[in-house]
């Protein structure tokens, strides 16, 4: 279905009125747009929630501090009054910072002056081998999930990996940390001589090769 929008439509973007916008604030929207007819006829207003989402490193929580995987930073303090933060997980209950962990999504809707903040944080993580992958999703242990459009994965059928969703549900980061584990069958174990000496371990791997590990 079409719905045209006016020019006097009034657009509420992130919590605050953008007096000046176009139509281009209202695609690649990465989150939800709502509109509001009073009469029934004709749209009246129109609320966009566009999300940016950050990957968590770790977090400094004496000074509410949040660091991310991409070397950035931000404050969280709900005391401070000259900030309206809204704080929250997918169902919508105030979350706390010292909950946040390392590869939590935490998605932000900031308005243009960064007075009013709207963060949501999940902890959700799907982990297994991907059976199929495509540009826009992947499909782990027969369930299929979506990539957040805002993402930047290259996921690999056949690897098992762990993927981070966003409070939408949609995967946003993910750790293939699994592949570098090597498994195998130890066989016996030397001390070396000398000063320097050390310790050999002989593994017959699982890919079927007997391997001496210093």
């Amino acid at each position: 279905k079409t719905i045209s929008i006016s020019d006097g439509v009034t657009l509420v973007y992130n919590g605050k009125v953008k007096p000046e916008w176009t139509r281009n604030d209202l695609t690649n929207v990465n989150g939800t747009i709502t509109l509001i007819m009073n009469d029934g006829s004709a749209i009246d207003v129109i609320f966009v929630e566009n999300y940016k989402n950050y990957v968590v490193d770790k977090v400094l929580e004496k000074d509410n501090k949040v660091y991310f995987k991409d070397g950035t930073e931000r404050i969280l303090d709900t005391s401070d009054s000259a900030i309206k933060l809204c704080l929250i997980d997918e169902k919508s209950t105030a979350v706390e910072i010292d909950s946040m962990a390392e590869w939590g999504i935490l998605s932000v809707a900031e308005s243009e002056d960064g007075r009013i903040i709207k963060a949501v944080y999940s902890n959700r993580s799907v982990q297994g081998e991907v059976s199929e992958c495509s540009l826009d999703g992947v499909i782990v242990k027969g369930e299929a999930y979506q990539i957040s459009k805002t993402a930047s994965l290259s996921p690999v059928v056949g690897k098992s990996q762990i993927f981070y969703l966003d409070f939408m549900g949609k995967i946003y980061a993910m750790d293939d940390s699994l592949n570098d584990v090597t498994y195998g069958y130890y066989t016996s174990i030397a001390q070396d001589k000398g000063l320097s000496a050390g310790v050999k371990l002989r593994i017959f791997t699982a890919k079927g090769e007997m391997k001496i590990f210093e």
